[in-house]
């Protein structure tokens, strides 16, 4: 028998009590690739925000998101370091987006 898949989403955050998570959804995107920055990508930290933002936000938002962090527009600007314009060759290759 195949293994069993479990399914889990974010756990709540007192920081959005509302059942609209749209805020929360794009913290939790920011909050991963500030992560990045600071851990470099194989911590189990930015990991688990990773699967966060990726069980909260809708896969449309998310590749816009990417195309803005690659073209230096994204609104949150320490986000946008993290492998977008002005970033080297080689921290974009080390720096994935929000699906990575």
């Amino acid at each position: 028998m195949a293994d069993e898949i479990e399914l889990k989403t974010a756990p709540a955050d007192f920081r959005f009590p509302t059942t609209n998570q749209t805020r929360h959804c794009f913290t939790r995107c920011i909050e991963f690739h500030m992560c990045l920055i600071a851990k470099g990508e194989e911590s189990n930290e930015c990991k688990r925000f990773a699967k966060y933002y990726r069980s909260l936000c809708p896969g449309e938002w998310v590749e816009k998101w990417n195309e803005q962090r690659e073209n230096g527009t994204f609104p949150a600007a320490a986000a946008s370091q993290a492998g977008g314009a002005g970033s080297s060759p080689q921290q974009q290759q080390k720096q994935k987006n929000c699906f990575g």
